[in-house]
């Protein structure tokens, strides 16, 4: 992270998700081993095989003292309890995350 960093825009873009039957995930990103803001997929009415997106984005701002430094950038994924569907990804799933870094005074 640049040493002027003050807040990052943080994009998560998941397509080709495999969803079937009765679905309830959450998805969400993770910066600093802190969870951020949680984005659910819930697919209650197919009753068969689908694929379905999913976009997860946060405004973060950058503690002080990881800026200059490398930081981990995590996607956490979990399915609610009492589900009777399923969700995944293969050779057709795509993952890209934009990090967009913003200066500010401080």
């Amino acid at each position: 992270m640049p040493q002027w960093l003050t807040t990052a825009n943080v994009v998560t873009t998941l397509t080709g998700l495999r969803v079937v039957g009765d679905t309830y995930i959450g998805f969400r990103n993770a910066y600093a081993g802190r969870p951020l803001n949680e984005f659910r997929i819930d697919t209650d009415t197919i009753s068969s095989v689908s694929r379905t997106s999913q976009i997860c984005a946060d405004a973060v701002t950058v503690l002080p003292d990881h800026r200059g430094t490398k930081q981990e950038l995590r996607l956490q994924a979990g399915l609610y309890a009492q589900v009777k569907g399923g969700c995944d990804v293969n050779g057709s799933t795509a993952l890209v995350s934009d990090v967009e870094f913003i200066k500010g005074a401080w």
